[in-house]
């Protein structure tokens, strides 16, 4: 038996959680993983796993949510085949034909993961450029320039730290930085931060 234990796990941040500078108004997460192999020749032949995920409310703990999730997964049998893979990516395609299902090879992840925009939209710097005249000075509190914002605002929550540096540091971006860094800090994503 193998038992592994995770304590203060840091948390991926796959759903693009907020944070505030203020930590009072922020909030906290713990996490525990546990999981247990079972060895047999040096094949695992049982994995049985525990996460569990408390988030609460630094100003009232009292106001919180916790997720447990379980897994067991169970070693059930080897036969030789006929063909031999070069790759996972054969492996996959050749279990799609045998079985006509549909799989995927993914990645587990191992650092936060940064979304990005993936259908109909535009970089945050090919956005600023769009949206030059609306975020100028003089269009501030002008309905327009509040619909530039909310725009620019989507684009910086969904983008990493080198795109936001590119808009910021854009030599056309250079009459809207101040707009632009309102827009950073409002979006309170860690990549707006640094």
């Amino acid at each position: 038996h193998i038992v592994r234990t995770k304590t203060d796990c840091k948390n991926l941040e796959i759903a693009r959680q907020f944070s505030n500078t203020n930590k009072a108004l922020g909030i906290s997460l713990y996490i525990r993983s546990s999981q247990l192999y079972q060895l047999k020749d040096s094949i695992i032949e049982h994995v049985s796993g525990n996460q569990r995920i408390i988030t609460y409310l630094n100003i009232r703990a009292s106001l919180n949510g916790v997720a447990t999730s379980n897994q067991n997964l169970q070693y059930e049998s080897e036969h030789d085949g006929s063909k031999l893979a070069s790759s996972a990516a054969d492996t996959i395609l050749e279990v799609q034909k045998e079985t006509s299902s549909l799989y995927s090879s993914t990645l587990l992840p191992s650092e936060e993961e940064i979304q990005h925009c993936t259908e109909g939209c535009l970089s945050p710097k090919a956005l600023a450029a769009n949206l030059l005249e609306d975020l100028k000075a003089e269009n501030i509190a002008t309905v327009r320039s509040a619909k530039a914002f909310i725009q620019m605002l989507k684009a910086f929550r969904g983008s990493g730290k080198m795109s936001l540096a590119d808009v910021l540091t854009n030599q056309d971006s250079y009459y809207i930085v101040p707009q632009l860094i309102d827009v950073a800090t409002a979006a309170q994503t860690e990549p707006a931060k640094e």
